[in-house]
């Protein structure tokens, strides 16, 4: 007898989200949650949320509009990884600032990104940022 997704106890659910690479954790989440009822995902916030990754700047915007209907999520996020040369600087700036547990940070940056904006963006103390990957489109 097959075993169905749904029928797979949350912590066992849990168990094979935390095996996951970060760089897929995102996806699969947003799959198990499409298929699964929440509280089928137990912390699903957390497994959401750690490593966030945007590739255009739409999703930057909603991010933005995500986090301030719900300020607590910005605290599951400990991985950024921005990878739209064209997302406006003061966007991607107000966003990563809204981070406060950032450990992880890897942005591609396009030509709005000017000095000014990466002074702001690394003005303020990032005590746990421990990974910062920046590159510079000319």
């Amino acid at each position: 007898m097959a075993a169905n997704l749904t029928s797979l106890a949350p912590e066992l659910i849990a168990c094979i989200l935390d095996v996951v690479p970060s760089t897929d954790l995102q996806r699969t989440t947003l799959s198990l949650l499409c298929v699964l009822s929440y509280s089928s995902v137990p912390n699903w916030r957390h497994y959401l949320f750690y490593h966030v990754q945007l590739r255009t700047p739409e999703g930057v915007s909603k991010l933005i509009e995500s986090f301030k209907r719900d300020s607590g999520n910005a605290a599951f996020v400990q991985k950024l990884t921005l990878a739209s040369w064209t997302v406006d600087a003061k966007v991607a700036t107000e966003a990563i600032l809204m981070l406060p547990k950032l450990k992880w940070l890897s942005l591609c940056l396009g030509v709005s990104f000017t000095p000014a904006y990466l002074q702001k963006l690394l003005q303020k103390p990032m005590s746990d940022l421990r990974y910062l990957s920046l590159r510079l489109r000319p």
